[in-house]
């Protein structure tokens, strides 16, 4: 059984990683908000036995994309649940990067603080671990470091959740299986 994304999916607590993001960073693009979401929640995946925020991730060209983090960023109303629009639409801003149209380098700003009640302690800690892992490396360099055995075994699809649990985490087999028993009833906030 493949485990790619989570019924109870919390946009809002993806907003909030977002703006977590924008906030850190004053300003990021596209590609290495995607980057920091992916290791954040595999990190915190393989400590604490969930992502942090559940998205599903596509294999793509370059490394794991998450979805509705995408969606997000591209502020499209008919691609971000309407509860949320109206709260997107105040809390970040999208601006083409100077390399336009490549939308690898849309370029996030935050519009507000990050709201830290959607966020557990090991949620903001293993962001903060992930964007200080992402923030002074390259295009290249991120996109290599991204193509591990999840991106691996799942290319051009959507990312399987038990491959991004380490072969050798001691815990893997339980983290796995704890996975599959709760991935439809997870929400991922606090």
């Amino acid at each position: 059984m493949m485990i790619t994304s989570f019924e109870h999916f919390d946009g809002k607590k993806a907003l909030e990683v977002l703006v977590w993001i924008a906030v850190k960073a004053g300003e990021v693009d596209q590609f290495r908000a995607s980057k920091i979401c992916y290791f954040a929640d595999k990190w915190h995946l393989n400590e604490h036995g969930r992502p942090i925020i559940g998205d599903k991730y596509s294999a793509m060209k370059y490394g794991p994309v998450p979805s509705h983090i995408y969606n997000l960023i591209k502020k499209e109303k008919g691609f971000v649940d309407s509860d949320i629009y109206e709260d997107l639409k105040k809390s970040i801003q999208v601006s083409p990067g100077n390399d336009a149209p490549n939308t690898k380098k849309k370029k996030i700003t935050a519009l507000r603080e990050p709201d830290l009640d959607y966020l557990s302690g090991s949620d903001v800690y293993f962001l903060e671990k992930a964007f200080n892992y992402c923030k002074d490396k390259g295009f290249a360099e991120l996109s290599r470091l991204s193509h591990d055995k999840a991106w691996k075994n799942n290319e051009g699809k959507i990312m399987n959740y038990e491959d991004m649990v380490d072969d050798d985490n001691p815990h893997r087999q339980e983290i796995i299986e704890e996975v599959r028993d709760n991935a439809k009833f997870l929400a991922f906030s606090c």
